[in-house]
C-alpha cells in the first residue's frame, strides 16, 4: 500500500496530478494516518529516501493540503482487537483521533480500509468512552484525491460516512 501511494505521483505523474486538480485542498488541515500494516514489511517502508517525508504526507501536500503531524500516526488503529475487546480498540483509535484533533486537524486520511472503518464507524464510541467530542471526518486516500480532482461528494460516497464530511466540504467550497 505504501508503495502504491509512493508510486502514484510517479506513475500518474506529479504534473499530471496537478494538471487534473480542479479543487486544490488549500489550507485543509489533514492528519495522515499510516497505521501499522502499511509500513510493514520494513523492506518496503525503507524505500523512502533518508530525510524524505513519508509518501502519504507528500501526496497530501501535492494536493494542496496542510499536513498535520501528531503522535500515533504510525501506530495500530485497533481494528484487529475490535472483535476481541472493543473497549481496547476504542481506546487505541480514540487516542490517535484525540491527538490529531489537538493539533487542529480538520480530517484524517488513511489508505487503509480497516483504519478507515475503525476511525469512522467507531468514532461515536470513542467519543463516549473517552468523554471527548472529536467529529473528525475520516477519508480514504482515494476520496481525498477524488475531492482534489473535482469529483462530486456523492460519487465519492461521502454521505455514507458515520462522521459527516460537511466541514471538509465547506472548507473546500470557501
Amino acid at each position: 500500500m505504501t508503495q502504491l501511494i509512493r508510486d502514484m505521483a510517479r506513475i500518474v505523474g506529479e504534473a499530471h496530478l496537478r494538471e487534473r486538480m480542479v479543487r486544490p485542498l488549500r489550507g485543509l488541515r489533514v492528519a495522515p494516518f499510516y497505521g501499522c500494516h502499511i509500513q510493514r514489511p520494513a523492506t518496503v517502508h525503507e524505500n523512502d529516501a533518508a530525510g524524505e517525508a513519508p509518501a502519504l504526507d507528500r501526496l497530501c501536500r501535492l494536493l494542496g493540503a496542510e499536513v498535520v503531524e501528531y503522535q500515533g500516526a504510525d501506530k495500530c488503529c485497533g481494528f484487529h482487537v475490535v472483535s476481541t475487546d472493543e473497549r481496547i480498540a476504542v481506546h487505541m483509535g480514540g487516542s490517535h483521533l484525540a491527538n490529531a484533533k489537538a493539533e487542529s486537524a480538520q480530517c484524517v486520511v488513511t489508505p487503509c480500509p480497516l483504519c478507515h472503518t475503525v476511525f469512522d464507524a467507531y468514532q461515536p464510541s470513542m467519543e463516549s468512552e473517552l468523554k471527548q467530542k472529536f467529529q473528525v471526518p475520516v477519508l480514504h486516500v482515494s476520496q481525498l484525491v477524488g475531492l482534489a480532482m473535482g469529483l462530486a461528494p456523492e460519487k465519492l460516497a461521502l454521505s455514507r460516512h458515520v462522521v459527516g464530511c460537511k466541514g471538509v466540504l465547506d472548507h473546500l467550497a470557501a
